[in-house]
């Protein structure tokens, strides 16, 4: 069975959806553009398309590399952004950005093909996150040690300088659908915190540190409300 299901009674019954998923697929990220329009990302270069609100998924031409990770936010049914990273461990260096305008048939390099950079010698980290604007031009990449924004539509990244206490697994952004959003959070990382930027991107900082939650998603329907996703690790007593 593919690794994605449909629910269309609010989740009391889930189904696998039709179309050309493989049962070896592994998936990343969901990006919900609209009630037909949703895209997922996976590992090897994957991407695939609803556009009958999830009722099938279709693979589109996969990205170049064959990436590890794939982190995907779409703004329509033919317009996305992929942050990619060649390796899932934190001192990966190799995390590029891609676009589509033509529903995932071609993909342009952003920021001139080059690497996402963090201006010192420490790593940028693996790609967990990415955010574009409904008018293109601002863009906001999370990676496990930092978070790059470009304001020119991808053409150039600026790093925020990495540390921990900038670090996230996952990056996620209220209102959801908003041009510019009240806040963007990154979470998890390192210290297991959450960073909040409250000016769309230039600066971040630390709201929580060190919190024994161990935090790898997060989703908020409200300004100071929302779920986070828990990982518990299972240990033998001693």
């Amino acid at each position: 069975i593919p690794g994605v299901l449909y629910s269309n009674d609010a989740g009391n019954t889930w189904f696998a959806p039709t179309g050309d998923l493989l049962s070896t697929d592994s998936f990343y990220k969901i990006t919900y553009v609209d009630a037909l329009n949703i895209w997922i990302s996976g590992q090897a270069g994957v991407i695939a398309r609803s556009t009958d609100g999830g009722a099938s998924f279709y693979r589109k031409t996969s990205i170049p590399g064959a990436p590890i990770l794939n982190i995907i936010n779409a703004i329509d049914a033919l317009t996305a952004v992929v942050v990619s990273s060649d390796s899932i461990t934190t001192t990966e260096v190799n995390t590029v950005v891609r676009k589509t305008i033509d529903g995932g048939v071609s993909w342009l390099d952003l920021n001139a093909g080059a690497p996402l950079i963090t201006g010192t010698a420490d790593p940028v980290g693996h790609a967990s996150g990415i955010l574009i604007s409904a008018d293109q031009n601002k863009i906001i990449v999370g990676t496990s040690y930092t978070q790059n924004v470009s304001i020119d539509g991808g053409t150039t990244f600026t790093p925020i300088a990495p540390s921990m206490d900038a670090s996230g697994w996952h990056l996620t952004w209220y209102p959801d659908y908003a041009d510019n959003p009240d806040f963007v959070r990154h979470v998890g990382g390192t210290n297991v915190q959450v960073n909040e930027s409250t000016d769309n991107g230039v600066t971040f900082i630390s709201t929580r540190i060190a919190d024994p939650i161990d935090i790898k998603g997060a989703h908020f329907y409200a300004e100071y409300n929302g779920y986070y996703f828990q990982l518990i690790t299972l240990c033998n007593p001693v």
